[in-house]
């Protein structure tokens, strides 16, 4: 779509264009369809910021920032079919996370837990029963149960964010599933998730291979989204601030429309219509529709891995499945700037197993592993020194042959033959006596 210069100087003045939008045929009664609603927010959203880049900044809701201390909250959405199988774990981090709030006299960060469970009825924990969100225990035709890789996954992820935003202080919304566990301190978390007024997802605005292409990007309805705002990250476990979960939640609000349906419905089928990984491609195409999300990277996203996860070939469905944590893991873990980690079997680590690595072994751990890193490079550096000393040493040689004058040089050669001479001779002299 393009604009003239007076479309262009009203969108600069911060203007909406009322007529551009009709430049799509509008439908039989005349109501702007769900594709027109979009592109006119794609529209306003990223043209306008590339006409007038301050005047959006200025425009920016400051409520919606984290810089204030009293907001630093994060929200932990999980996911999982049915119980939560490392709930000590998290029962531990957030604990933790209030002793070293006390104790600290920075910031202090806090951090709530929410749970969608599949089928929640069989959950025995009270501490998990009191974190289930009101959404997954709805029965009849308003019961959600997402199969996997289906875009009902999609909804129970909005669910999450939905009640996770009713808490005002909450202010990272963290994405994970049951198999997940932290893999640095509550501290630590806070303190990188709200370094930046970032949201964490590793996107990507073209394919990677043919696959991606057919069945990521081409499989988003484009009667309903438009193609130039579909967006794909990967893994789909991700982190967003306040603002973008927000907006994102509001905006199929705003064009009256379940946008959830463009990625399908039901469980994935290969010959079928909806899109592979759907909560994949929903999150970051929401935010490119909504201009947080450039190709130019001029926007609001760390494109990085909130959550680690190793796969044993590249285009597998499914990640390894962890047995046990310890030191060498972990390490591998922290180096990708992951703050928490995937997928660990039940019972792949205790809890006194993780806390003592988390706070009591870890960094010595690292340190180890860095010094040996270090010693390593020291002597690299050592045995380099070596080498040029000896070359050094041989060129300082050459040059005092060379500053002998002529004749003592010559008398110099006749000592050398001389002494070959006589050790040759004493070496005859030995094999003859034997």
């Amino acid at each position: 779509m393009s604009f003239s210069l007076q479309e262009l100087l009203t969108l600069k003045a911060g203007k909406p264009l009322p007529h551009a939008i009709n430049r799509t045929p509008a439908g039989p009664t005349g109501k702007q369809s769900t594709l027109e609603k979009l592109n006119k927010i794609v529209l306003e959203k990223n043209v306008y910021k590339k006409c007038n880049d301050s005047a959006v900044k200025t425009n920016s809701s400051p409520s919606s920032g984290s810089s204030s201390q009293s907001c630093s909250k994060i929200a932990v959405l999980i996911l999982t079919v049915d119980s939560l199988p490392h709930e000590n774990i998290w029962r531990k981090w957030t604990e933790k996370g209030i002793e070293e709030g006390q104790r600290s006299s920075s910031r202090r960060f806090d951090a709530e837990v929410y749970v969608f469970s599949k089928h929640p009825r069989r959950i025995s924990s009270a501490w998990v029963r009191q974190r289930l969100i009101p959404k997954c225990l709805e029965e009849g035709k308003n019961q959600l149960k997402p199969e996997w890789n289906s875009p009902e996954v999609i909804r129970a992820m909005l669910a999450l964010l939905e009640e996770a935003l009713r808490d005002n202080s909450c202010c990272r919304f963290v994405f994970l599933t049951e198999s997940c566990i932290p893999i640095v301190s509550l501290k630590e978390a806070g303190e990188r998730l709200f370094e930046k007024e970032h949201s964490w997802l590793n996107a990507f605005h073209t394919p990677k291979n043919r696959y991606d292409e057919v069945h990521c990007f081409r499989k988003v309805r484009s009667d309903i989204i438009p193609n130039k705002s579909v967006w794909k990250c990967f893994p789909g476990w991700i982190a967003l601030t306040r603002k973008h979960a927000s907006d994102i939640v509001e905006l199929p609000i705003l064009v009256g429309a379940d946008l959830v349906v463009a990625w399908g419905k039901g469980a994935f089928a290969s010959n079928g219509n909806n899109v592979w990984a759907p909560e994949e491609v929903y999150f970051p195409t929401l935010l490119a529709i909504l201009g947080y999300l450039r190709e130019d990277h001029d926007d609001e996203i760390k494109r990085t891995n909130i959550n680690f996860a190793k796969f044993a070939r590249h285009g597998d469905a499914n990640p390894i499945t962890f047995n046990r944590l310890d030191h060498k893991l972990l390490y591998e873990m922290r180096e990708t700037n992951a703050l928490f980690g995937r997928k660990f079997s039940e019972g792949s680590c205790s809890v006194q197993l993780w806390e003592q690595l988390i706070f009591t072994d870890s960094d010595k751990e690292e340190q180890s592993l860095l010094g040996q890193k270090e010693a390593e490079n020291v002597k690299v550096v050592e045995e380099t020194g070596k080498m040029l000393g000896s070359k050094r040493k041989q060129q300082e040689l050459q040059t005092d042959i060379n500053e002998i004058p002529e004749n003592h040089a010559h008398d110099l050669d006749n000592m050398i033959e001389s002494l070959e001479d006589k050790s040759n001779s004493t070496a005859n002299d030995n094999k003859r006596s034997k």
